[in-house]
Formats: structure tokens, C-alpha cells, sequence
């Protein structure tokens, strides 16, 4: 069976797809650049956690995030990945202009409401 890597971009099924999404993404940031972080590498028996920062460049700015991935392997193979990381805050990064940080501060604001006391 092919490999399925689920992202908050969307879940790519097989070789095809998932080739698709690292071509996109390339296109899409320069300077892509992932450290570890944190916790590293953890290994549980076909089980592997890896916690790191991704930062690139997209459209002229900077930007980072800390991500978690799953990985899952089976026959020499790795059959899932699990890739998650917070939107939000990467897209608070994103706007350049007054309006647009402030319309997105207000949706972050009200995603976050319930956390704040």
C-alpha cells in the first residue's frame, strides 16, 4: 500500500500526491529550513516522533513554527506521517498591512477566546 501523508494542508494519498505536495511547498516557501527541537527524535518500535521548528520564506517574509510528525513504518518503508502544527499562527505572520493584521488578529482572537480567563 502506498503511503498517506495527513498535514493541516490536506491529506495526501500515495507517491503521486505526496511528490505533488513537496512540489508545492517548494514552490511555494524558499529557504525552507527544519531543525529539531525539544524533544528530538523519539523511536517506538515502527513509531518515530520528531519535534522541530519549519521556517522559510514565502511571498518575501520570514516566518517559523513549531511542528510535531508521526512517522509509521512497515517493510523498510515509511507508510504514514502525521505532520501537525498551528496555523494560525502561522498565517498571524503572514499579513503586511494594517487592515489585514488586524482582521486576522480578530479571527485569532476569536479561535483563541475560549482559552483566555
Amino acid at each position: 500500500a502506498d503511503a498517506i501523508w495527513a498535514t493541516p494542508h490536506g491529506t495526501f494519498r500515495g507517491t503521486s500526491e505526496i511528490k505533488r505536495y513537496l512540489t508545492w511547498m517548494g514552490q511555494t516557501a524558499t529557504d525552507l529550513r527544519i531543525v529539531n527541537t525539544g524533544i528530538g527524535v523519539l523511536e517506538q518500535g515502527k513509531t518515530c516522533v520528531i519535534e522541530h521548528n519549519l521556517s522559510g520564506i514565502t511571498s518575501g517574509l520570514n516566518w517559523e513554527i513549531p511542528a510535531v510528525c508521526i512517522y509509521e513504518c512497515g517493510d523498510s518503508k515509511v507508510k504514514n506521517i502525521r505532520t501537525f502544527f498551528d496555523r494560525l499562527s502561522l498565517y498571524r505572520q503572514a499579513p503586511s498591512g494594517v487592515l489585514a493584521k488586524k482582521a486576522l488578529n480578530v479571527i485569532v482572537n476569536m479561535a483563541e477566546k475560549e482559552l483566555r480567563y
